[in-house]
């Protein structure tokens, strides 16, 4: 017998499993499906947040350009990568084939918060 989850229950994914293993023919299909959706809507709610992470970066980033509580080239790097990750995760909500703008995106986040963080905790006291 197929049971029906919940799509924010991702701990189902291992009921699921479970079962796969123990029936055949169109139970299975109908696994695949269930497991799929799970994971489907996980991906979705990963995407969203990712955009409030991008939008929050950059009001803390415009913050810093604005205050000058770090170099102005680190701030204006914030936004660049805020932006493009924000609109790189938009636009692979809409076409999921398209990764290209979010990787690049979020290699500048990443690049950004490591060098924001390297500045904070070497030079701050400057």
């Amino acid at each position: 017998m197929i049971q029906i989850y919940d799509k924010r229950n991702y701990w189902g994914l291992l009921n699921l499993a479970k079962q796969y293993s123990d029936t055949s023919g169109a139970e299975k299909d109908a696994l695949i499906d269930s497991g799929r959706s799970i994971l489907k809507t996980k991906d979705s709610v990963f995407t969203f947040a990712q955009i409030l992470f991008s939008i929050g970066t950059l009001a803390y980033s415009i913050l810093f350009v604005t205050y000058g509580v770090v170099p102005a080239i680190i701030g204006w790097f914030g936004i660049v990568a805020s932006i493009l990750y924000g609109f790189g995760n938009g636009i692979f909500r809409i076409k999921p084939n398209f990764k290209v703008l979010w990787n690049i995106g979020g290699l500048l986040i990443l690049l950004f918060e490591l060098v924001l963080g390297g500045w904070l905790l070497f030079f701050s006291h400057l």
